[in-house]
């Protein structure tokens, strides 16, 4: 209601679970898509690395979302002992990613 969009990206993981726990493949690819696309509008990369590390995860990532988990991952200042970028680390040193 008042525009705060500080979560927005996190709500729609949140879809993301939500619809591949229904079984909806689609609708999980669109909401995953959908958070890609606005954490990258709003230059928070943590959030890209979340929505693409999802897509990894889920199986339905492209050779280009590979591609930006790297560059993304690569582009990071700090915040490497965190959750997310411990995982992708992980992915990108087993080749995985």
């Amino acid at each position: 209601r008042i525009g705060e969009r500080i979560d927005y990206t996190n709500m729609l993981l949140l879809g993301a679970r939500t619809a591949r726990g229904k079984g909806d493949g689609e609708q999980q690819r669109k909401y995953l898509r959908t958070a890609i696309d606005d954490a990258r509008t709003r230059a928070l990369p943590y959030h890209e690395l979340k929505a693409l590390l999802a897509l990894i995860d889920a199986g339905i990532a492209t050779a280009a979302d590979r591609v930006r988990i790297k560059e993304v991952f690569g582009g990071l200042k700090e915040g490497f002992d965190m959750p997310v970028p411990r995982r992708v680390a992980q992915l990108l040193s087993s080749g995985k990613a």
